[in-house]
């Protein structure tokens, strides 16, 4: 209870940092037709009420009732009608809340007449506005059992409602969304034996590369325990064979290779099952509680790594859908977003609960023509037929929930999918609709004059906009974790660790000094210097800052100069011609792997094991932070 006390004390001295950081942005931008304030004592009402709310309701204040706030002031930008939330007072008849009643007056009146000089202005006041609603929004937090169990009964709810639709019967947006996935899936250019011809994707065993995910498996299996399979589906093997497709040595018909195959089977006494089941897990989201996630089988989620890398690969550089289809880069809708809050050229659509809502029936619908039904079949073998919450199976009729490699990739081709194919119903050209149809997961941008159109496409096949976080009037757009405002970035600093309570707490010592170089490129001094002085008061020393990363804990400032003042134990070495300080760095953790020769057969053939250890394994959620001599090098 008194790590929890203070961490709350110190996120206290954040925000009175941040709320007269906030006041010193409205200086520059004063209208005449606005009194003029005084603004440390306005920066000291609002805090002093923010630290009365906090003391009284406790955190959830900062992580959940400001951020409303936020929201609130994103439908304004965004142009749409929104109450001021529930808990805070109006001021006078404006409308406006009376926490930070002057921001509020200002960028009300003005966000939707200004240009120049005062839209610059304006624009850093936002951004620092936004920062001081949304700053601990994301805080990784542990979630409760409260939390957790409202969690799995919207999960409930929504595979309820997953296995309650039903798919248009007849339906032009449908088969134009076909139509565009066998584009996006088909090459026309690919030469074999001298002509060309067309294909279809489908995996390919000869580049067939299967990996294993970062996180936890449903079969329980860690580390270099997941070389070891056990555990096979005759529903899998069916598309996939346990010979060819799991293990690095393929049954090629050599007599040597075969005598190992069977020692391997042997060996292992591998248990055969008929379909494979996932496991809910809960993981750490927001400060509103735990994301969900579907932890797959060992085996299956191996498989799933190897057909997602040939199907984004495909995918990405098909000349239909390059760059409008991105798996990897989010700067294509990045890019788009921040333009558009300046054109309103585009809207910047958010799709709720995604991943849960992509049915069987869609997938089976979007890829059942008979040029894609090979690539189904593989599709359907590799998904979980149900999933286990505390001993109780449940039988799923989404695809792939959030956990399965395949999620991602299949979820963005049909919503390319049925965007497109909805433009094209209306304007009649398939060239034009493709070309302005740009996706990356869920976060989906259509032109805004089509806007109305798509989401009803989406909704017609299970689908649900987030209207809340889709925006399309206004001068606000967010994407990909863009948040534009007429032309600006208003993208806040989003603080998500708590700060470290020892040296040795390296992750929460590279966040903090994180978060102190965005504090300083929005020009917030004061919260740039809590920042620093927060993790130099743990680590009892002074913390430099460079222009680049140069390995070492610092605050990387790219337009800063190099002050080797700023070092301790500053030695001179004679060999190198450099300067060597006593720095702090963080590394990883490592331990010795317990493979035997099997397992480490397996990972070498099929992971780039050049610049790693192949007897050792990175011990995860664990650093190391230690003092260390270094060169101090110059860019």
């Amino acid at each position: 209870m008194g790590n929890h006390n203070s961490h709350v004390e110190i996120l206290l001295g954040l925000y009175r940092k941040m709320i007269y950081d906030l006041y010193e942005y409205t200086l520059p931008f004063v209208p005449d037709t606005l009194p003029v304030i005084n603004q440390s004592r306005e920066a000291e009402r609002d805090f002093l009420y923010v630290e009365k709310r906090v003391r009284t309701e406790g955190i959830k204040f900062m992580t959940v009732m400001l951020p409303s706030l936020g929201k609130h002031l994103d439908c304004i930008l965004g142009g749409k009608d929104d109450p001021i939330p529930r808990g805070f007072k109006p001021y006078s008849e404006s409308g406006y809340p009376l926490l930070f009643r002057y921001i509020w007056t200002i960028i009300c009146t003005h966000h939707g007449v200004c240009d120049g000089p005062v839209s610059s202005a304006l624009g850093k006041l936002i951004r620092s506005f936004r920062t001081v609603l949304f700053a601990v929004y994301k805080l990784d937090l542990p979630f409760s059992a409260e939390q957790e169990a409202a969690r799995y009964r919207e999960f409930l709810s929504t595979e309820i409602e997953v296995q309650s639709f039903e798919l248009p019967s007849e339906n032009s947006v449908s088969e134009y969304a076909r139509h565009v996935i066998d584009l996006v899936l088909s090459s026309p250019e690919k030469r074999v034996r001298g002509r060309k011809t067309s294909y279809s994707f489908s995996v390919n065993m000869e580049e067939f590369y299967p990996k294993h995910g970062p996180g936890a498996v449903a079969t329980g299996e860690r580390d270099e325990g997941k070389w070891k399979f056990s555990t096979f589906y005759r529903s899998v093997n069916q598309r996939f064979p346990f010979y060819d497709f799991v293990i690095g040595i393929r049954s090629n018909g050599d007599t040597i290779t075969t005598r190992h195959l069977l020692s391997f089977i042997q060996e292992r006494r591998l248990k055969w099952e008929e379909y494979p089941v996932a496991k809910l897990v809960f993981v750490p989201k927001d400060s509103r509680g735990p994301r969900l996630i579907s932890s797959e089988p060992l085996v299956l989620q191996f498989l799933q790594q190897g057909v997602a890398r040939q199907l984004v690969r495909f995918v990405e550089q098909d000349s239909v859908c390059r760059g409008h289809i991105n798996f990897s880069n989010q700067e294509c809708n990045r890019a788009i977003a921040l333009e558009s809050s300046w054109t309103g050229e585009f809207a910047t659509l958010d799709l709720q609960e995604a991943s849960d809502r992509v049915s069987c029936k869609l997938v089976e619908a979007m890829f059942g023509n008979d040029q894609q039904s090979l690539l189904l079949k593989q599709l359907l073998a590799l998904r979980s037929h149900s999933t286990c919450y505390n001993g109780t199976e449940i039988p799923l009729k989404k695809y792939a929930p959030m956990g399965s490699a395949l999620c991602f990739p299949v979820e963005s081709i049909i919503f390319y999918a049925l965007s497109v194919a909805a433009i094209w119903e209306d304007c009649g050209q398939l060239d034009v609709a493709r070309r302005c149809v740009y996706v990356y997961g869920d976060d989906i941008i259509v032109p805004s004059k089509y806007k109305h159109i798509v989401a009803r496409a989406l909704s017609t096949h299970g689908l649900q906009v987030n209207e809340k976080k889709s925006f399309w009037a206004g001068r606000f757009r967010e994407s990909c974790g863009m948040d534009a405002w007429h032309g600006h970035e208003v993208t806040p600093v989003r603080i998500r660790k708590l700060p470290g309570r020892r040296p040795s707490d390296g992750s929460a010592h590279k966040g903090w000094t994180a978060y102190a170089a965005h504090f300083h490129s929005l020009g917030m001094m004061r919260s740039f210097m809590y920042c620093k002085e927060v993790v130099e008061a743990v680590i009892r020393d002074r913390i430099p800052i460079t222009s680049a990363d140069f390995g070492y804990l610092s605050i990387v400032i790219p337009s800063s100069g190099n002050d080797i003042q700023e070092y301790r134990s500053v030695r001179r070495d004679a060999e190198s011609c450099h300067s060597t300080a006593l720095v702090w760095v963080l590394s990883n953790k490592y331990r010795p792997l317990a493979f035997d020769s099997w397992e480490r057969l397996q990972r070498s053939l099929l992971e780039n094991m050049q610049d790693t250890n192949p007897s050792e394994v990175v011990v995860k959620d664990a650093t190391l932070m230690r003092k260390r001599r270094k060169a101090l090098l110059w860019s």
